[in-house]
């Protein structure tokens, strides 16, 4: 029998006619939403240039997750995650479009942007929760692996040319093109929505009504080490990935540079993310010890980036930081995934990105505003610490969870 060749297991559920569509509509919108953010956040910052706004405005954008994020998982349970996903990225391009109309003002209104980055974390936290748990449901149990890393690859690869695009646009056109590209983008991820094949999907029943589902969802993540501890790294690890706030200050403020080198750096930081992402799938099998591991790898190529010296070294320093930190995510990712009881993946997925974004967003101002008052090296040594926390409770959950297991073993003995 041969064996499967790593290369051939990564990319397999490609091969899926229903997750290949999936695949491309969410690539092309996903570049479109990487833009936007990039682009949103870069206009608050050249009307205001004061870091802790830059943050806010990141706060705005994802604050509503960490709110209603446990409703919206347990909506997404109940619902045809591939009909609620329509809904929501139909919205998604009238909130893009408002936001080319703000910018084509002389003077846009900064509490205008926050009003509209608000709304688009509002219809994140519908979105994400149904756009992972909706990954599982497009290909047969033996490739779900492989389709998680992959949709993860593309939401990291879409950074790439997200930042790349941003930037070639505000520098000929300004900020109102980047806008109007993302509106336009929600036309492939809806066109590929509507072409999916419904029976092909593998669906589990849709949870009914009742109470208690939300408890039910909290209760299989803390009865179960597999998912208690990727969910709980997850909400002291996620301020460290605040790059938005933390490259475009060190770039502008320590460097003295340009958008044009902050979008370069940032393409570095997205191409790293897209191979760590893609590392990850060639994995057979991911370890609690691997996430914290990961996150103290993380911990110490952010304190790496605080110190670097010169503009190339960023460059390179920043691709490390990039695969550092998305393979910690992806495995985090994939690991919920496999363990999640299918009736509650939605739920599970829903609280993921609940504590996870939760901690991006409070920690956006609270960096943006030490970057202010002291240097952004500071700030990014502080977002290091929020790793090595993370990495910290990890041990500690993982060396917990073992010594109870041995205290069971010796008493059945």
């Amino acid at each position: 029998m041969t064996a499967v060749r790593p290369a051939s297991r990564t990319f397999s559920a490609l091969k899926v006619p229903n997750f290949r569509l999936f695949f491309i509509g969410q690539g092309i919108s996903q570049i479109g939403n990487s833009l936007t953010l990039l682009t949103q956040s870069l206009l608050v910052y050249e009307l205001t240039n004061r870091g802790f706004v830059l943050g806010l405005i990141n706060a705005f954008q994802f604050a509503p997750v960490l709110l209603l994020s446990a409703w919206t998982g347990t909506l997404a349970d109940r619902s045809d995650k591939r009909k609620m996903l329509i809904r929501v990225q139909a919205l998604g391009a009238v909130q893009s479009a408002a936001l080319f109309v703000v910018a084509s003002l002389d003077e846009p209104p900064v509490a205008a942007i926050c009003t509209l980055a608000c709304m688009g974390g509002v219809l994140a936290s519908f979105d994400n929760p149904c756009r992972r748990a909706i990954v599982a449901e497009t290909v047969p149990e033996s490739e779900v692996t492989s389709a998680v890393n992959l949709n993860s690859a593309l939401m990291t690869s879409s950074t790439v040319i997200g930042p790349a695009l941003g930037g070639v646009l505000i520098v000929l056109f300004g900020y109102s093109a980047a806008f109007g590209i993302d509106a336009i983008s929600y036309v492939a991820v809806l066109a590929a929505l509507f072409r999916m094949d419904p029976s092909k999907m593998r669906r589990p029943v849709p949870l009914p009504k009742a109470r208690g589902q939300i408890r039910y969802g909290l209760h299989q993540i803390r009865s179960q080490p597999a998912l208690r501890l990727p969910v709980g790294m997850a909400a002291l690890a996620g301020a460290a990935y605040n790059f938005t706030v933390l490259v475009p200050l060190l770039v502008k403020d320590t460097f003295g540079r340009s958008t044009g080198t902050f979008t370069f750096i940032y393409t570095c930081l997205s191409i790293g993310s897209v191979i760590g992402a893609l590392s990850v799938a060639r994995r057979g099998r991911i370890e609690a010890r691997d996430l914290v591991r990961g996150n103290l790898w993380f911990a110490a190529v952010m304190v790496g980036l605080a110190l670097v010296p010169w503009v190339p070294l960023l460059a390179v320093w920043a691709m490390v930081v990039g695969i550092v930190s998305m393979s910690v995510f992806t495995a985090s990712v994939t690991t919920l995934q496999i363990h999640s009881d299918p009736r509650a993946r939605g739920r599970i997925m829903a609280l993921h990105s609940a504590c996870f974004l939760g901690a991006f967003a409070l920690g956006a101002p609270v960096l943006g505003w030490l970057a202010e008052v002291s240097a952004p090296r500071v700030a990014i040594v502080a977002a290091a610490g929020f790793a090595a926390a993370s990495a910290a409770w990890g041990g500690w959950m993982v060396r917990r969870d073992r010594l109870r297991a041995e205290s069971v073993e010796a008493a059945v003995a």
